[in-house]
C-alpha cells in the first residue's frame, strides 16, 4: 500500500510539471466547403524548454488527422497551435467527435470536442 501511495504522489507530481493543453477555440459550427480553424493554447509550467510541440486533431468518423506546424515553448511560457481544414462540400451534415491532442517527445495531453458541420 505504501508503494502505491508513493506511485500516486509521483504521478501527480509528473502531471503538475508537464505541459498542458489549455483552452482551445474553433469557428464551429462550420459550413461544408468553408475553412475550419482550431487554436489551441499549450502551457509549459516547468523550467524546461519543450521543442517540436505539435497539436493534432483526430476526427474519428471521417478518418482524418490534421496537424499544426511544430513550435517550441519556453520555460513558464505558453504557445499556440493552429490547425486549418477545408471542409469538403460532400460530407454529411452532423456532429463529429474529435480528439484534440498536444504532444512532443516529453508529454501528451488531449481533450475531446465535437465539430458541427452544417
Amino acid at each position: 500500500m505504501k508503494r502505491l501511495n508513493i506511485f500516486i504522489i509521483y504521478g501527480i507530481f509528473l502531471l503538475a510539471v508537464c505541459a498542458r493543453l489549455g483552452a482551445f477555440y474553433s469557428n464551429e459550427p462550420v459550413s461544408r466547403g468553408d475553412e475550419f480553424e482550431v487554436l489551441a493554447v499549450v502551457t509549459n509550467p516547468s523550467n524546461d524548454l519543450f521543442e517540436n510541440v505539435n497539436v493534432k486533431l483526430y476526427i474519428y468518423d471521417l478518418g482524418l488527422m490534421l496537424t499544426s506546424n511544430p513550435f517550441d515553448i519556453g520555460d513558464k511560457d505558453s504557445g499556440v497551435g493552429r490547425i486549418y481544414w477545408k471542409v469538403p462540400s460532400n460530407i454529411p451534415k452532423g456532429s463529429y467527435l474529435a480528439r484534440l491532442e498536444a504532444s512532443n517527445t516529453q508529454f501528451k495531453d488531449w481533450r475531446y470536442m465535437y465539430i458541427k458541420v452544417i
